[in-house]
């Protein structure tokens, strides 16, 4: 996996993002309004080979990838340059898969026929609008069983259609575009023309992206400009948050048309799927981003004066050429849950594989971005399940449910005496000969049953973070009775009107001698009763800013003055208040400096990982579409043959596959040394709001059968059980709001808060 372009195409991406900003200005993009398309910047396109970029080297293209054509197509968009470069990469696309087609693909390339592409067949001889025809001269098409490149003769003409976004659209009908040439025939035609519209989708998912970042870059720019009450908009905290939602979403959206690219490039059997994805949520994120900056605007944004007026305009036009999004959503249902599979309609890997192209130089191995996804534990994923059906209890499950602890401590001390806590920690703090990766499949394989470990998630977490910053008698005390599973420890973070602003701590620690007085209560101190330890975060300090005057101690839970009392939740988790009173905690255990708090929260935080489970089990939105295709609905047909439950299932895939993507991006990040803070954030703002969603739509479209929990419901109540769970989701660990002001000041450069005065 490596998310980054390759050189190539950075160099391609500068290259094109200055020819776009040249030619093509807002005054040169409303100057062609009238015909939809800029004759003099499609001569330059031309001149610098960008038409034909996507065809093999051999027929006289430039061998470019999918990958860099969304390099390119998204500066096109960033600009809303007027000219089709989908329509006519697809056609390309076409032409160079045919000896017929490869007739004509020099007058494409030295800019004598400029190529458009019909993404619906020809009905009784006409199809339309499409994109780009009222400019173009020569549309390929799909008639009947006949995939055509119909032309127009010489004098005549195609009627422009007036549209939303201002393009070339007019109607393609066989009476004026009478001359044609056939491409292929019967079942090869059918399938090179969906081919050739899967193509369209991740490259005009790659123009919307771009239509999308200039959108957000303008709206961000006018609320730092624009004055309110005194004050810039930027300030006000619900501009900041639908701005930072549009970025988080926008992140996704770039993922997913990179990984729609990609799997053209690699021909991965998502490949259909994955474009569909691309467009919808493309279109999606262009058109939101662009309608909050237009209302940003206020009424300056309404008039034809302002730019953004141009983006949001083509923001929605440019998918409505292919259709309702409706369709397509139903389309991808078939595709994702259909029984058939994946299998039907898949694209080879794009033609294009030649090395080398009109812009860059040589190319490297990976077409762009890549998403291949390792098992790296794959050699240990059998040995894991050994070991977890010789010592895992089945009943541990049903316990941790029944209890809403969600921790074992047989489990938890079993994993310390055979060293799998501590297999890839260093020796001298208690590590042990395990291989680390055969530790991680057999925890991914522990969590596969139904179990958390959460004590060891928060242990792990501490004790990472007392090698980096603690002394050396906390360093030895603690870590090498953590590995052996002898100390649980668990955050106390959170106070009882604090929430997620933890730097608001009020719990005191005073210094007497070589020990610490704490006072206070903690709230939310999930497995404490099961725990041994407690991170406490205390106020050491009030003469200073509240950041300043923190300081983390490690006491123990078994200490005079410690309490601990149950708090149940909605979701059947267990969690814990705990009061502290006059509880001494050695000086040795102050972990950090003294009014050091902060920062080692902030080490602590880069080292916090859970246990996730093994890969490969189903989604519940997978489970319930599984569930829906076997379950009669009123009509008796099976319920996912109903559009509307169809449509609904396939936007929630949609929504779990960026949540996916934005957790891959934080891995890799990770992996190559960052600190994902900024991603972080994203990827847990949107995930957490999309549960919230999903458990919404799919226990409305499972109705009454909701109601049941346990055996009583569908898949055993998890739809029921989900919904419980949900609502927690966008407030631990951060709520959603503390995420969208890290988005808004770190990622947006939005200010901080209001101003007072």
């Amino acid at each position: 996996m490596d998310l980054s372009l390759t050189d190539d195409q950075a160099a391609l991406r500068e290259s094109v993002a200055e020819l776009f900003e040249k030619q093509a200005t807002p005054e040169r993009v409303r100057a062609a309004e009238a015909r939809g398309h800029d004759d003099a910047l499609w001569r330059v396109l031309v001149q610098s080979g960008i038409p034909t970029m996507g065809a093999p080297e051999e027929v006289g293209g430039g061998g470019a990838t999918v990958s860099d054509l969304v390099v390119v197509a998204i500066e096109a968009g960033r600009r809303v340059a007027p000219v089709e470069l989908p329509g006519a990469w697809a056609a390309v696309h076409l032409l160079a898969c045919s000896a017929a087609g490869r007739e004509v693909l020099d007058g494409v390339g030295e800019g004598a026929v400029v190529p458009a592409f019909a993404l619906r067949p020809l009905r009784a001889g006409s199809a339309g609008p499409v994109p780009g025809a009222a400019a173009a001269d020569l549309v390929v098409a799909l008639d009947g069983d006949e995939l055509v490149a119909l032309t127009r003769p010489e004098g005549t003409v195609a009627e422009l259609l007036p549209n939303l976004g201002s393009a070339a659209l007019a109607e393609v009908r066989t009476g004026v575009w009478s001359q044609r040439r056939v491409l292929a025939t019967g079942e090869e035609a059918h399938r090179a023309h969906a081919d050739a519209v899967s193509l369209w989708r991740v490259l005009t998912a790659a123009a919307l992206e771009g239509v999308r970042r200039e959108a957000l870059r303008l709206g961000v720019d006018y609320v730092k400009e624009r004055h309110a009450f005194g004050v810039p908009i930027a300030w006000f905290q619900t501009v900041q948050h639908r701005l930072a939602d549009e970025a988080t979403a926008g992140d996704g959206a770039e993922l997913l048309v990179q990984e729609a690219a990609w799997a053209r490039d690699t021909g991965d059997a998502r490949a259909v799927a994955l474009a569909r994805m691309a467009l919808l949520f493309a279109g999606e994120t262009a058109f939101s981003t662009a309608a909050a900056s237009l209302h940003f605007h206020g009424g300056y944004g309404y008039t034809l004066e302002y730019d953004i007026q141009l983006y949001y305009r083509r923001a929605k036009a440019w998918p409505l050429a292919l259709g309702a999004p409706r369709h397509e959503l139903r389309a991808l249902a078939t595709d994702l849950f259909a029984p058939r599979g994946l299998s039907k309609d898949l694209p080879a890997p794009h033609h294009s594989q030649a090395r080398g192209g009109p812009l860059q130089g040589g190319r490297t191995t990976r077409p762009g971005p890549d998403f291949t996804e390792h098992d790296s534990l794959a050699e240990f994923r059998r040995s894991a399940r050994e070991w977890a059906d010789e010592h895992v209890d089945p009943a541990w499950a049903d316990l941790e449910h029944a209890t809403g602890t969600h921790h074992n401590a047989d489990l938890h001390a079993l994993l310390g005496r055979q060293g799998l806590l501590g297999a890839g920690w260093p020796a001298e703090y208690g590590g042990t000969d395990v291989d680390p990766g055969y530790a991680l499949a057999v925890f991914q394989e522990i969590g596969a049953r139904g179990l958390r470990m959460d004590g060891w998630v928060t242990t792990e977490m501490v004790a990472r973070t007392i090698l980096h910053v603690a002394t050396e008698e906390a360093k030895q005390e603690i870590v090498p009775a953590a590995l052996r599973g002898e100390v649980v420890i668990v955050l106390g973070y959170t106070e009882p009107g604090s929430g997620s602003d933890a730097a608001a701590a009020r719990m005191r620690a005073v210094r007497d001698g070589d020990e610490w007085v704490v006072n206070g209560s903690k709230m939310f101190t999930s497995t404490a009763h099961m725990a041994t330890h407690v991170f406490l975060l205390t106020r050491t300090n009030t003469e200073v800013p509240k950041h300043k005057g923190l300081t983390l101690l490690l006491a123990r839970l078994d200490a005079p003055g410690v309490e601990v009392q149950p708090v149940h939740t909605l979701g059947g988790q267990r969690t814990n208040a705990t009061f502290y009173s006059d509880v001494r905690v050695p000086d040795a255990m102050r972990i950090g400096d003294v009014d050091g708090g902060w920062g080692v929260m902030r080490v602590a935080l880069v080292h916090e990982r859970g246990t996730a489970t093994a890969p490969g089990g189903p989604t519940l939105v997978e489970q319930v579409a599984a569930w829906a295709r076997e379950t009669p609905g009123g009509d008796g047909e099976v319920l996912l043959a109903d559009p509307t439950v169809a449509e609904h299932l396939a936007r929630l895939a949609l929504d779990e596959e960026i949540g996916r993507l934005l957790g891959l991006k934080v891995r890799w990040v990770a992996s190559t040394g960052g600190l994902p803070g900024i991603e972080g954030s994203m990827q847990k703002l949107y995930a957490s709001e999309a549960e919230q969603r999903r458990v919404d739509v799919l226990t409305d479209l499972l109705g009454e059968q909701a109601l049941l929990a346990g055996d009583a419901g569908p898949l055993h109540g998890a739809v029921e059980w989900a919904l419980r769970k949900a609502p927690v989701s966008t407030i631990y660990g951060g709520s959603s709001e503390v995420m969208r002001e890290i988005v808004a000041e770190r990622r947006l450069g939005l200010p901080r808060s209001r101003p007072t005065g």
